[in-house]
């Protein structure tokens, strides 16, 4: 049993990394490959930078080898913990969203642009944009640890949804009731992503229902109620995507 453990930037990532490499380096190479990019993708969803660590694990994981008798890998698994839901919505100054959207952004596609500063979940840690990672070969990491096509594709239009979703801006009807207003069109490219019909998205975001008596109500919601419910969404989104690498 090897447990890592240690303050933010003291080196778990790397350390455990080493390690890793150690105890694959005599075993069968397409199982130990599989293993190593499955990590490095983990990495890319949740890890990001921070004040302390340019590449700071916002989650725990635990790994759990098998080896036979000649010392070869046989079977492995890797468990995920209690990912940073909250730094999807908020980042802290100095500090980014996880690298997996910086990856979204290289690919110029979805909707979107290279500048991070256009969009509201990804600019609020006052950082530049970084084009170190390249996209198509990330894809092609995806595809060594045996994800389809589609479901790939599924992926990255998730991860631009939570970005458009983040630019979504509430407006007041009265003091109790909102709606959206969406001059760079956030909504249609969410419900082009997401293939779901924009009225019943922004009336998901915009209302909610109250069941009295057997009988449904449906009532407008305030700004603080939208906003609430467009980052909770955002958050699931995320932690969907993650859990299921």
């Amino acid at each position: 049993m090897i447990y890592v453990l240690g303050e933010s930037g003291s080196g778990k990532s790397e350390a455990l990394k080493i390690s890793l490499r150690y105890l694959l380096a005599r075993t069968n190479y397409q199982c130990s490959d599989l293993f190593i990019q499955t990590n490095a993708i983990l990495e890319l969803f949740g890890n990001c930078r921070t004040n302390h660590n340019s590449n700071s694990s916002r989650f725990g994981k635990y790994f759990q080898l098998k080896f036979n008798t000649q010392g070869e890998l046989i079977e492995g698994e890797i468990q995920s913990y209690f990912i940073e839901k909250s730094r999807v919505v908020k980042q802290h100054i100095g500090e980014r969203n996880f690298h997996c959207f910086d990856v979204l952004l290289s690919k110029k596609d979805y909707g979107l642009n290279l500048d991070i500063k256009d969009y509201y979940y990804l600019n609020q840690g006052n950082c530049s944009s970084t084009n170190e990672y390249n996209f198509e070969q990330i894809v092609q990491n995806f595809q060594t640890i045996l994800f389809k096509d589609s479901e790939i594709a599924l992926i990255w239009k998730v991860l631009a949804s939570i970005v458009h979703l983040g630019n979504l801006v509430f407006v007041n009807i009265d003091d109790q009731h909102c709606s959206i207003n969406q001059p760079n069109n956030e909504l249609d490219w969410i419900a082009k992503l997401l293939e779901c019909n924009q009225n019943d998205l922004s009336s998901a975001l915009t209302s909610f229902e109250l069941t009295i008596r057997d009988e449904i109500l449906q009532t407008k919601s305030s700004i603080t109620k939208a906003n609430y419910v467009r980052d909770l969404l955002s958050r699931v989104w995320l932690c969907t995507r993650f859990h299921l690498i």
